[in-house]
């Protein structure tokens, strides 16, 4: 009898210790969503931006949101949703690349064959391999940057596009080194073409969308075109956001280099199904995220601090997007804009941070102390640190930073001889000498520091050489 109340007294504590650790977990979450809430709020009330975002972890999407509009029809702005579709722009590489390692792993296509059996009138195409085109190594020039107007493609046509890559000189001997090239990818999706001898919207929704159910994403321009819930894009200026032209909505060309339109949550359940082994087995994803330095075959490195991510980025002129995945947390987040003037990268920043770190503090919900402008006037001069030189100056009564060839940015004081710069969680820390003047600062980013000393305070000029 005493065992048995022990067990139930046993079973009862187990139970309340389960039922308090998903209170805790519904909690956490909840809290997560409003977090993210606010920073989708600020960015669409301060015109930050507009878009989509989407986060899934392991498997399931655990936040969506879209804000700002997507159009505007008769002066009416029309808000977005979870499903308005995006150019995802160059995005589109890392599903090509996927579909090349699956011909590779099915014994169709050696990443070794050399291009010239299938375009033997590019420059250099007998001894370009497919591996090389998939890691930008090819030396084969951008079909976007051709500046003879005489050898520009006339039209989208496959033909057209190919004569315009052919009548181009290499920009170096295959495999010496990393160029990104749009023409390497466009090839690469001529290739898949030939081997399945299918078009590549049938290629790309047999191997990928319809294996994952992704109903989301279009490829084929007649049928992008027809799509009534898409962005349109806004560039803001004269106080307001204004419509950006950027063609039809579908498009011929870039072609598999960066056609694709999609949503944040397929593009999500996308990567995570990729480092998932649902695409292409561990060995392949093992080549896939092999690099030389920063870029492997169709995905590049995206850490977070020191947190490993891979992924892509895309944009054309107002229209932007970021995938990224952080296999360590099974973690993707997924971010498509139609209208961008706050950083990508840093809203993917704050977005990780707030899904990684509970008590991670929005940079617009931090507070911030005034100072006098004879305050402000202490901390300006030029400062040298190893990386790059800096000067703190002052714009319009603000304080601004700029290092080396960053743009320069406001920064805003936490407290005394404490600043953040603007927009980031990038703070600064100034260090005074006996005098009790600024003589010095560490820029503190994570786990990454960068000191600087002052050597010209505001206003004086250094004595020239004699």
């Amino acid at each position: 009898m005493r065992n048995k109340k022990i067990a139930r007294r046993g079973a009862g504590c187990l139970i309340a210790l389960t039922v308090l650790c998903l209170s805790t977990t519904t909690y956490a979450q909840r809290e997560q969503k409003k977090k993210l809430d606010r920073l989708c709020t600020w960015l669409a009330d301060q015109s930050q931006g507009m878009g989509s975002i989407a986060v899934a972890r392991n498997g399931k999407i655990i936040y969506a949101n879209a804000f700002g509009y997507r159009a505007q029809v008769a002066n009416r702005s029309l808000p977005p949703n979870v499903n308005t579709k995006y150019h995802i722009w160059s995005i589109t590489k890392i599903y090509t690349a996927t579909m090349i390692l699956q011909l590779a792993d099915e014994g169709k296509l050696s990443l070794e064959v050399k291009l010239s059996r299938f375009f033997p009138q590019v420059a250099n195409a007998s001894s370009i391999t497919i591996r090389q085109m998939l890691a930008h190594q090819s030396g084969i020039h951008d079909f976007t940057q051709i500046n003879d107007s005489s050898t520009r493609p006339r039209g989208d046509a496959r033909q057209e596009m190919v004569s315009a890559i052919a009548a181009q000189q290499p920009e170096f001997v295959p495999g010496e080194r990393f160029q990104y090239s749009n023409s390497n990818y466009l090839l690469l999706g001529y290739i898949l073409e030939d081997v399945e001898q299918a078009p590549f919207a049938t290629i790309l929704s047999k191997r990928i969308l319809n294996r994952l159910g992704l109903t989301n994403t279009f490829y084929q321009k007649n049928i992008a075109d027809t799509i009534q819930n898409s962005a349109q894009a806004f560039e803001f200026a004269n106080n307001h956001w204004q419509s950006v032209e950027e063609g039809s909505f579908g498009t011929n060309v870039p072609g598999a280099a960066g056609s694709i339109v999609s949503t944040p949550t397929d593009m999500a359940f996308f990567i995570t199904a990729l480092f998932s082994g649902r695409l292409i087995p561990s060995s392949r994803l093992v080549e896939m995220t092999t690099t030389d330095g920063f870029y492997g075959l169709g995905i590049m490195k995206m850490p977070h601090d020191d947190l490993q991510g891979w992924g892509h980025g895309g944009g054309y002129i107002a229209s932007h997007a970021q995938l990224v995945y952080y296999p360590q947390d099974s973690l993707a987040i997924a971010y498509c804009t139609n209208g961008a003037r706050y950083p990508m990268q840093s809203i993917i920043h704050h977005a990780t941070n707030v899904v990684l770190n509970p008590a991670y503090v929005l940079p617009f919900e931090k507070s911030f102390i005034t100072l006098t402008p004879a305050q402000q006037q202490e901390y300006t001069g030029h400062y040298e640190s190893t990386k790059f030189p800096i000067d703190i100056a002052i714009e319009d009564g603000v304080i601004t930073i700029h290092a080396g060839s960053n743009p320069k940015s406001p920064v805003r004081p936490m407290k005394k001889d404490h600043f953040l710069i603007e927009g980031t969680d990038i703070e600064i820390t100034f260090e005074r000498d006996k005098a009790g003047n600024p003589a010095g600062f560490f820029i503190q980013q994570g786990d990454k520091k960068i000191i600087a000393r002052r050597t010209t305070p505001a206003g004086k000029e250094e004595s020239p050489a004699h």
